[in-house]
């Protein structure tokens, strides 16, 4: 156990006194601050806009680290596509009017 440790016997003890580092410490405060702004977000924020909200409160972050943090957490952004009407409904004909008085269906060629 103390060679998978990698630690010796006398500071074994020490070992499990230490608990958790820094940096991992750290590490799992960022990561709930970015799953809070996800959700805030609805789920739209990306790691930039995440990155850059987290410089905002302070936070030294980089846009790699959040990426890594979002991928390790399954966060993806859901990105919204512009919606445009494409059918034209069927008594949209019934609206067209001669508004000008225009004849459409002249009897020869070239009468006004």
């Amino acid at each position: 156990m103390l060679d998978k440790l990698d630690v010796s016997k006398s500071g074994y003890y020490d070992y499990l006194k230490r608990g958790p580092s820094k940096t991992k410490i750290r590490r799992e405060r960022i990561t709930e601050e970015v799953k809070r702004i996800h959700t805030e977000s609805f789920g739209i924020y990306g790691s930039p806009k995440i990155t850059s909200e987290l410089l905002k409160l302070g936070e030294k972050v980089s846009q790699r680290f959040v990426h890594q943090i979002m991928k390790k957490n399954n966060l993806k952004a859901r990105y919204i596509k512009h919606w445009t009407k494409t059918t034209i409904s069927l008594d949209f004909s019934s609206k067209l009017e001669n508004l000008l008085n225009r004849h459409f269906n002249p009897t020869r060629p070239d009468c006004a």
